[in-house]
């Protein structure tokens, strides 16, 4: 199992060197709402996955975002991936985005960095602010790998949303802060609890939760005399030995 023991997930450590400081921490990177999620693959075949869409809209609903706009975000986004040309009810498809005054097409592929939301129907720049601390782009589309045994209290919102219907953090929240300090040895123990027994989630739900961490964030700040450089990786442990897949520059993230 994969823990916080030692508080190494989200902890900034600063490394001297000749000329200035390197800042760094590593984080768990599959607590998050993995955005490609809201497809399935099937060869190269993306198709929408009524779950994922459903864990989306939820999640956006907690965040302040309203029912009706959430689910016409939630399919706009899955029409974004899907592989097919056809918009759902409330969805978008080429024939939305080629209207625009600068005309383009969907990616029809797996979104590579959640920036990409930014282009996408009724995302909005209040609407991406509220996104991005909660979502990412993991290179696959499994549901959201949602580690409970690394999940922090302030992520509550993550566990929260695999209920069926939007709901009060705070139970969450408790939950989180009197896990045991080893964490959980067996998602049947982790089930069993009265809360999360309460959300009433399904089998395919029961079984993305997880007890180890297979991607990990890395974000690193080097700062050299008047220059700062800020960079941010996602790293797939399941590899052996681990495995860069993703790698991002700028000034913010």
């Amino acid at each position: 199992r994969t823990i916080n023991v030692g508080g190494w997930n989200g902890k900034e450590q600063k490394f001297p060197v000749p000329g200035g400081i390197i800042t760094a921490s590593l984080a768990d990177g599959g607590n998050c709402f993995n955005i490609n999620s809201l497809v399935t693959q099937q060869e190269d075949i993306l198709t929408a996955r009524p779950e994922g869409l459903a864990q989306f809209s939820r999640l956006m609903v907690m965040l302040g975002i309203l029912d009706g706009d959430a689910a016409d975000i939630a399919e706009s986004v899955a029409d974004w991936i899907d592989s097919d040309t056809v918009a759902a009810p409330r969805g978008a498809e080429d024939q939305y985005y080629l209207q625009q005054e600068n005309p383009y097409r969907t990616a029809n592929a797996l979104i590579v960095d959640v920036s990409e939301l930014r282009t996408i129907k009724d995302v909005t720049d209040d609407v991406f602010v509220r996104l991005v601390p909660w979502t990412c782009a993991l290179p696959t589309t499994d549901l959201s790998p949602i580690n409970i045994n690394t999940l922090r209290p302030e992520q509550a919102i993550l566990l929260a949303m695999l209920g069926p219907f939007p709901s009060d953090l705070t139970p969450a929240r408790q939950f989180l802060g009197r896990r045991p300090e080893l964490g959980y040895g067996s998602l049947n123990d982790f089930w069993a609890q009265s809360y999360p027994a309460s959300l009433g989630a399904e089998s395919e739900v029961q079984s993305q939760v997880k007890l180890t961490t297979r991607w990990f964030r890395v974000d690193l700040a080097v700062e050299m005399q008047s220059a700062l450089v800020e960079e941010r990786a996602l790293i797939d442990a399941a590899r052996q030995p681990a495995r860069l897949v993703h790698r991002q520059r700028g000034d913010a993230f």
